[in-house]
């Protein structure tokens, strides 16, 4: 069964690459498997992490 969650997260992590092009790191969430941190770069050169919950 891990097999099927694997592929649900890869293809959940590869839907968050597609919003976010320009995302640097997308990083899973330990122990919440529905939670990612995105790493972005600003225009002025700065960074942000944003905390998404990724609900089905």
């Amino acid at each position: 069964m891990e097999g099927a969650e694997r592929d649900t997260s890869e293809e959940r992590l590869e839907k968050i690459r597609k919003a976010i092009p320009d995302a640097k790191a997308i990083i899973p969430h330990p122990r919440a498997p529905n939670k990612v941190s995105v790493v972005v770069r600003d225009e002025k050169g700065g960074t942000r992490l944003f905390k998404l919950d990724c609900k089905e």
